[in-house]
């Protein structure tokens, strides 16, 4: 008998700790919550972008605040931590801080906690922006139409999730995308010709560049071997007209002119990290001289 009672109280300790173990965490119900965003001291512009960005829309989607504050090791409440930082590093699996760099991202519950971190340039901020997509359905379809899901509660047990980008360059050539905004909520990071963003871009400059770095308004009057042949006349069109010249490629002075170009142009703008050297749009007239010709055959 006194067997079957310790055996009876084992069975129902196991089934409280069970039932402990499975209640959900609650982020919010009903308007209110118990988390706090909270923020380390030295996070990066785009960490602090992020975390006003994830204060934004998690109100929007419940319809209350929750505060963002600095990091404090001492405080006991519930909240989502942003960022690689000294709360970050001391759990399982995260004793090695990601490169500013860094473009991939995790997030993940322990206990009641929230963690969401990556790299601090753009790795952070792409960790957010998932985490409303993925748990909440939030999507950014055009700078003016975002698709945000109301909902009166979130409950988790346990929350565990990581990418990075296959890309390293990402982006969407046409108009709208081009808003910075947009752009840092999809996690595109790559644009043609340099502007601010969350995080930083990865911009690459110009395209259809032969005239750019050669121009024949300073070159083709003393020197009209440096553009196409063409029908047996040395010819530029502007840029303008329907089918604009090109160069010569084979010409030694007009790869030393533009080689000197190109690096003067990486000198002046060190905030792109591409540099197009390409053909003159529509791409016709290209030249037809024995060496090039060469070259094509």
């Amino acid at each position: 008998m006194p067997g079957m009672i310790i055996l009876y109280c084992s069975l129902f300790a196991i089934f409280i700790a069970d039932l402990a173990y499975s209640r959900p965490y609650k982020l919010f119900s009903n308007q209110k919550t118990a988390y706090r965003i909270s923020l380390a001291n030295d996070a990066s512009e785009s960490e602090k972008w992020a975390a006003t960005e994830l204060q934004h829309w998690l109100q929007q989607i419940s319809g209350t605040h929750f505060p963002i504050k600095d990091i404090d090791p001492t405080y006991k409440g519930r909240q989502i931590v942003i960022g690689y930082n000294e709360l970050t590093k001391s759990n399982p699996g995260d004793h090695v801080r990601p490169s500013d760099e860094d473009e991939s991202f995790r997030y993940y519950n322990v206990k009641s906690n929230l963690y969401i971190y990556g790299g601090k340039q753009r790795g952070t901020m792409y960790g957010v922006m998932a985490f409303l997509e993925n748990e909440f359905g939030c999507r950014w379809y055009t700078p003016t139409v975002s698709v945000i899901p109301k909902r009166s509660n979130y409950f988790f047990h346990s929350i565990e999730f990581s990418d990075a980008p296959r890309i390293r360059n990402r982006h969407n050539n046409y108009l709208e995308a081009s808003d910075p905004l947009w752009a840092a909520r999809n996690r595109m990071n790559g644009r043609q010709r340099y502007v601010k963003q969350p995080g930083g871009v990865e911009a690459f400059w110009e395209v259809h560049t032969f005239y750019q770095l050669l121009p024949p308004a300073e070159f083709f009057a003393t020197h009209p071997e440096y553009f196409s042949l063409v029908k047996g006349k040395r010819m530029f069109k502007e840029q303008t007209e329907r089918e604009p010249g090109q160069l010569c490629l084979s010409n030694p002075d007009v790869l030393q002119i533009i080689t000197e170009r190109v690096k003067d142009k990486m000198r002046r703008s060190p905030e792109y990290t591409i540099y197009d050297v390409s053909q003159n749009d529509i791409w016709g007239n290209q030249c037809e001289c024995g060496s090039c010709q060469e070259i094509v055959q």
